[in-house]
């Protein structure tokens, strides 16, 4: 499932330790081409300095290393589908783009 999204395609990616993801234990990272709707929906202009699509990119990779190792994948889909994996030390969450990922395969 991770392997039908491209960083493009995603939102925002978090990658932090487990427990909480409001930001205090990981970091939020913008894709340029998402960064307008991901300043409005979080309710402040996304900065220059937290858009990296190579960053987004390196923090996919990881969890996709992480699911193939076994660690837990949640899919929520909405208007936006939400991707969340759970390492053991880390806790990756991608917001995929709607449209995005027309071939990703979600859990019934």
């Amino acid at each position: 499932m991770l392997d039908d999204i491209r960083a493009p395609d995603i939102v925002s990616a978090y990658s932090g330790r487990p427990g909480c993801a409001c930001g205090c234990q990981g970091r939020y990272w913008y894709t340029p081409e998402h960064m307008g709707w991901a300043g409005d929906n979080r309710g402040s202009p996304v900065q220059p300095h937290e858009v990296g699509t190579r960053r987004v990119a390196t923090i996919l990779g990881r969890a996709r290393r992480a699911a193939r190792s076994g660690a837990p994948v949640k899919v929520l889909s909405g208007r936006r589908t939400l991707v969340q994996v759970d390492a053991p030390d880390r806790t990756y969450i991608f917001v995929v783009a709607a449209g995005a990922g027309r071939t990703m395969h979600l859990p019934p």
